[in-house]
C-alpha cells in the first residue's frame, strides 16, 4: 500500500522526506524514494492521489534534482495526471529564476 510510503514520520509526503534527504546530502536516496513512490504509485493506478502529490509540493522548497526526478517518475503518466503540466511550467519557471536553465534540461518532460 503507498501509504506506508508517502507518509514518513515527521516528514510528511514523500516528497518532502525525499527533499530533507536531498538537502542532508544523500541525494542518490532521494531520487530512490522519488522514483520507487511515483512508480509504486502509477502501478497501482493512483492517479488522483497522484495528481494531488503533484499540486502540493512546494516548488521553492525543493532542488531542481528532486523537481526533475518528480517529472522523470511521472512523465509515463501525463495524460492522466491533470496538475502536472501546471507543476512543470512551475519548475521550469523555478529552474529559469534560479539560473539553471540550460538547453536540453526539460526536453521530454513537458506535457
Amino acid at each position: 500500500m503507498p501509504q506506508q510510503v508517502l507518509l514518513k514520520p515527521g516528514y510528511g509526503s514523500f516528497v518532502t522526506y525525499a527533499n530533507k534527504l536531498d538537502q542532508a546530502g544523500h541525494s542518490d536516496a532521494s531520487l530512490d524514494l522519488i522514483y520507487d513512490s511515483v512508480d509504486e504509485l502509477l502501478r497501482a493506478s493512483q492517479f488522483e492521489e497522484c495528481d494531488e502529490i503533484l499540486k502540493g509540493i512546494e516548488i521553492e522548497a525543493c532542488s531542481i534534482d528532486v523537481h526533475l526526478a518528480i517529472l522523470t517518475a511521472t512523465a509515463p503518466a501525463r495524460s492522466q495526471l491533470r496538475s502536472r503540466d501546471h507543476y512543470f511550467q512551475q519548475v521550469k519557471s523555478l529552474a529559469e529564476r534560479r539560473g539553471l536553465q540550460e538547453p536540453g534540461l526539460l526536453d521530454g518532460l513537458e506535457g
